[in-house]
């Protein structure tokens, strides 16, 4: 057997990087960097998914709403152009009718604030802003890219929360309207 090459040598591994040799300081922006680009590029993609449940419980929304309306006139229309034994099963829809109403509007309002374009911060850095760097070095442009990444992040993390807050809210209030029906209907044909 003969001793061969595996083939090109092995770049040589970088270890112990510290920070006298201002390597640490370099590595640390890099990852800095990366990780800064990753977490916004997962936030731009949770505002996707949201917007997608928005999107779908809005059509959803708007279809009931129409509906509930139809029956909220109907309830409300004059006996006289109402055959004779109309009027009282359509009065004991209207209540339950309102209270879907109220709370698919409340769903749909919801969905359309989530829904309203805004200003995201997403990943990237326009080229022109590299080229034209004021900074000396790789090193200094790695660090403002990554504080730049961090500042993004952290502005759009709480809107990313009230998104989720409405969202939650447009399913409870999207849920809980046929159950605010039953409760309604059962109430008014006690009365």
């Amino acid at each position: 057997m003969t001793d061969r090459d595996a083939g090109p040598a092995a770049a040589p591994i970088e270890v112990g990087a510290s920070r006298q040799e201002g390597t640490l300081r370099y590595l640390l922006a890099k990852e800095a960097e990366t990780k800064g680009e990753l977490l916004l590029a997962s936030q731009i993609t949770s505002i996707g998914r949201l917007q997608t449940s928005a999107t779908s419980m809005m059509g959803w929304s708007v279809t009931i709403s129409l509906a509930l309306t139809a029956a909220i006139a109907s309830a409300l229309a004059s006996p006289a152009n109402l055959p004779a034994n109309a009027p009282k099963a359509l009065s004991h829809l209207f209540w339950p009718a309102i209270s879907s109403q109220v709370l698919i509007l409340i769903a749909g309002f919801c969905c359309f604030v989530v829904l309203f374009p805004g200003r995201w911060h997403v990943p990237g850095v326009e080229p022109e802003l590299i080229l034209g760097s004021p900074y000396d070095t790789e090193l200094e442009v790695l660090e403002a890219m990554a504080s730049g990444y961090g500042q993004a992040a952290s502005r759009n993390g709480p809107r990313i929360i009230r998104l989720e807050y409405l969202l939650r809210i447009a399913w409870i209030s999207f849920i809980g309207a046929p159950f605010a029906a039953v409760v309604s209907y059962i109430v008014s044909a006690r009365l």
